[in-house]
């Protein structure tokens, strides 16, 4: 004959004693053993509050229509030559301006209302055996995010040496976002802390020498950068030299400063799983004293008491 096994119920046995004998305490120790031991642990270990997350978005740039080129030749009479769209710099420095064509095209390959890519070609019109011997070139622009609202002016800051002639030089690279700090987000206020421009166009020539806009540029806590430059050249003589940029704006990981319920909820799944561990063993020596009596206490027990 087959026997199955239909129904169970468990019994429960109290042991219970008096308020301040060695029992209760006991069993306070125990207890504020298994709250407090896994926040300890937690702690330790050095992960329980989270100050930082990331996230992963392509940025909204916009060309701002606005640039400045410098460049030093071996040409005592013009050593320098400057071009630029700011309307005050190119009217105190004019007389430096060499540059005939320039063209820009930003393209939106996927149609999202992103721009994924930035084309720039500039030619600089040369005097007879003269070559350049450096280049600089900032290009402003104009940085957007969605998931952690946020908005400011950045630039594209390029610099290089020129050792022989060149008549074309070409760069390729892709603008990622440099943090020193994690953004602050708000969900329904936008932080425009940098939004302010890189070049401030009022005339003034020391805001417009690069060291002070590089060293202005490198105090913010979030800046732009180019990565995985490549970059090409043509060598030769020549009165019309070409420089050609392609930017690629990738998906940037943004680090930001998480809110109070999502610190929250990543200490909570930490305690939790140390608390059950923590608890189960705290138990287990209950368990053990208590079922060998090893200290008093009085037992109350529904078997016995129906004996």
């Amino acid at each position: 004959m087959v026997v199955l096994e239909v129904f169970t119920k468990n019994l429960k046995i109290s042991y219970k004693s008096t308020l301040l004998s060695k029992a209760s305490v006991l069993a306070l120790i125990f207890g504020i053993l298994s709250l407090v031991l896994p926040f300890i642990f937690a702690y330790k270990s050095k992960g329980l509050w989270l100050k930082r997350d990331a996230f992963y978005e392509q940025p909204d740039v916009k060309f701002r229509g606005e640039y400045i080129f410098f460049a030093t030749t071996n040409n005592n009479n013009k050593s320098v030559i400057t071009c630029s769209s700011l309307p005050h710099f190119d009217h105190v420095l004019r007389s430096l301006d060499s540059c005939s064509i320039i063209k820009v095209r930003e393209n939106d390959r996927n149609f999202d209302g992103k721009i994924e890519e930035l084309d720039l070609s500039l030619q600089v019109n040369l005097p007879v055996k003269t070559r350049l011997t450096s280049l600089s070139i900032i290009i402003p622009l104009s940085y957007k995010l969605q998931i952690c609202p946020f908005q400011m002016q950045t630039a594209i800051i390029f610099q290089e040496l020129l050792p022989f002639y060149i008549s074309h030089y070409s760069l390729v690279a892709n603008m990622v976002v440099t943090q020193t700090r994690p953004l602050i987000c708000h969900r329904k206020h936008t932080n425009t802390l940098f939004n302010y421009p890189v070049i401030m166009d009022n005339g003034d020539l020391n805001n417009y020498d690069i060291n002070t806009i590089i060293r202005n540029f490198s105090k913010r806590n979030i800046t732009t950068s180019l990565k995985n430059v490549y970059k090409s050249f043509s060598p030769g003589k020549t009165q019309n030299f070409l420089f050609s940029l392609n930017i690629e704006f990738p998906e940037d990981r943004i680090y930001y400063k998480p809110g109070f319920w999502q610190i929250l909820k990543w200490a909570w799944i930490q305690y939790l799983s140390l608390y059950i561990i923590v608890s189960w063993i705290i138990m287990k020596i209950k368990h053990y004293i208590f079922s060998r009596r090893l200290i008093l206490f009085f037992e109350e027990n529904p078997v016995k008491k129906k004996q």
